[in-house]
């Protein structure tokens, strides 16, 4: 059986990052980077600027003045528990792809690297859980046991049951406060946690910080803007109602143009040699004509900072496969033209789904292909377990995961509810909807996906080709 340990003396195993869909060029320059220098022949200079773009915790990049404020206020409440032994929650709720967790990891290598001074000992440990994996309890008291083992150098017991590892966390707390020394717990996806009808995570959790003898925070991520709406009575009682609304960058935003935020991802310390020149070559490059008429139907369209991540990663691949030393127009402009190219609206929604929603849109499809619609989301899950039974590969999922990822499917449009049964007074799983995209969407948002699994693809492909 594992015991807290109450000394300060601590391991050095670092909690795993469960990040989202990662753009698949993004993934391409991770696995570029991860290859010794001298094999791929980039320069300091672009290692440098690729690794800024793939890390959400970079401090040398300068961030918009509405997002450094409330990178600020995370740093501010995350100190609490630290410095003032005040437990703390909170929410950061914004759009996919605006920000919230560039500000929260920010936020967290802040305190991380000012108070963890001794890095065989740390004093602030992070423990992060997404949704997505982790919203079975289950897997998110393994998870969370897991990574307390990693970052104190505990022993990890596999097999331990639920109600042990909900033990051995508690005890842990305890144990890390009287050490002096503080969790912040990270919750992405944070929707997901709320989809089962017993929260039993969060509120284990939230209700710990209610505990004079721990100190921690808890902070969820959710892209959804009614997400505490979702929150049992239990569970929203112990929360602070403290949230961060983090949005898309907007036209009257001081240093929030696309031009701006292009050149503040691209901007080089001037510690690198030739800085000076590279900077002055991006600023040119985005002031030609050709390229602001190209981000000023960006700003049009609409766009995120992850928009321009993914430009900006794509400009530098290019440069560094052809050989080239700085950037050119066209480097951004194909970039700028693939984004444009996948910017169609129900393409680029279903281009960044969650899993669970991937797969009830592909099983409606199914349905659909088949004559079976309307139909409701009972339906649809019986479809998907079938698939299951005969699909050993395939992901699986609870069913509770697989209600919000339909909810959230009729709120962004993709079902609809039938004409004939919108006033249906039937309880919600049973109520008719219908498929609201074509075939060519799907397939095209399946297309510019970043995490479709291959069993998945291969269902969406049997197409009209009945298999049960």
């Amino acid at each position: 059986m594992r015991t807290p340990v109450r000394s300060a003396r601590d391991g050095t195993g670092k909690a795993s990052t469960i990040s989202g869909k990662e753009p698949c060029l993004i993934e391409s320059a991770r696995r570029v980077l991860e290859r010794p220098m001298n094999s791929t022949g980039i320069s300091s200079t672009h290692r440098f600027l690729m690794n800024r773009l793939l890390d959400s915790r970079d401090k040398t990049m300068a961030v918009r003045p509405t997002l450094a404020n409330i990178e600020q206020s995370l740093v501010e409440l995350f100190s609490d528990p630290i410095e003032r032994g005040q437990n703390a929650s909170a929410m950061v709720i914004g759009e996919r792809g605006c920000g919230k967790t560039l500000a929260v990891e920010r936020a967290v290598e802040h305190v991380t690297s000012k108070h963890n001074s001794m890095t065989d000992s740390p004093m602030v440990g992070v423990v992060r859980l997404n949704g997505i994996f982790h919203s079975n309890d289950r897997t998110a008291f393994k998870e969370i046991a897991r990574q307390l083992c990693g970052l104190f150098a505990l022993d990890f017991v596999r097999v331990a049951s639920v109600d042990e590892n909900i033990s051995f966390m508690k005890k842990s707390l305890v144990e890390l406060y009287r050490g002096k020394k503080t969790i912040i717990f990270v919750l992405d996806e944070f929707d997901f946690f709320a989809a089962p009808q017993k929260q039993r995570v969060l509120y284990t959790l939230l209700d710990s910080l209610q505990t004079s003898q721990i100190q921690a925070a808890v902070v969820g991520v959710s892209s959804r803007g009614d997400v505490l709406e979702l929150l049992e009575k239990r569970v929203i009682s112990r929360f602070s109602h403290k949230t961060f609304v983090v949005l898309k960058p907007m036209q009257s935003e001081e240093g929030a143009s696309p031009a701006e935020i292009i050149r503040t991802l691209l901007e080089v310390p001037s510690e690198f040699e030739k800085a000076k020149g590279f900077n002055a070559n991006v600023k040119s490059v985005l002031a030609s004509e050709d390229l602001q008429e190209r981000l000023e139907s960006l700003e049009l369209r609409g766009y995120t900072p992850r928009d321009l991540v993914e430009v900006c990663s794509s400009a530098i691949s290019v440069m560094q496969m052809e050989g080239e030393d700085r950037l050119q127009v066209r480097h951004f402009a194909d970039a700028l033209d693939q984004n444009e190219a996948r910017d169609d609206s129900q393409v680029s929604v279903i281009g960044d789904l969650s899993l669970p929603e991937l797969y009830i849109l592909v099983a409606s499809h199914w349905l659909v292909q088949r004559d079976q619609h309307p139909f409701n989301f009972e339906i649809v899950f019986d479809a998907y377990q079938k698939h299951i039974s005969m699909q050993g590969t395939i992901d699986r999922f609870a069913k509770g995961l697989m209600e919000q990822a339909f909810r959230d499917l009729l709120a962004l449009q993709i079902l609809i509810n039938d004409q004939q049964t919108r006033a249906s007074s039937k309880p919600p799983n049973f109520r008719m909807v219908l498929l609201n995209v074509t075939a060519g969407e799907i397939s095209q948002g399946l297309g510019i996906h970043q995490n479709v699994p291959q069993p998945l693809k291969n269902w969406f492909q049997l197409g009209a080709t009945p298999t049960y």
